[in-house]
């Protein structure tokens, strides 16, 4: 504990100026940015049934505001994989799901397209599909203008 208690001080007495600096730069990006937080992810349920296709799992695209899907989102394109019917899934209204019986798991790509105003690329993601307990999901973060935002949303 006295070591790290030391080395803090040495960092504040010899480097101030670089630790203000890289606090300003922290400051001004967190001020700047609106975080838009999500989850991509699966339930999973495992079926009592003589069929092949024992598992029955719902795939999503959940936003933790919202609000902030129709504001920033145009779109949201799914590739399930291909011996499914109609394997690409696309979204431009909630809920972000899609819901399909199988036996394997399979890598899904996701790409988000945001709206032209955000002066973003479309963000490209992928989930493995999990047939393990209820699922599993991940959470992302894209960050977008603040003054894009204040320019754009609501007209």
């Amino acid at each position: 504990m006295k070591k790290d208690h030391e080395k803090s001080n040495y960092i504040l007495s010899n480097f101030q100026n670089q630790l203000d600096s890289r606090k300003n730069d922290l400051d001004s990006f967190l001020f700047n940015y609106v975080s838009c937080k999500f989850s991509i992810g699966n339930k999973h349920t495992m079926l009592i049934t003589s069929d092949y296709n024992k598992h029955e799992w719902t795939f999503f695209v959940k936003f933790d505001d919202p609000n902030q899907i129709d504001k920033f989102v145009e779109k949201i394109v799914v590739s399930l994989h291909p011996t499914f019917t109609d394997p690409v899934v696309t979204f431009t209204k909630q809920p972000f799901k899609v819901t399909r019986r199988g036996w394997g798991v399979f890598d899904i790509p996701v790409k988000i397209f945001w709206k032209k105003w955000t002066g973003l690329e479309p963000s490209i993601f992928s989930h493995f599909l999990s047939f393990e307990e209820d699922g599993k999901k991940s959470k992302f973060k894209v960050k977008i203008e603040r003054a894009k935002i204040e320019a754009n949303v609501g007209k």
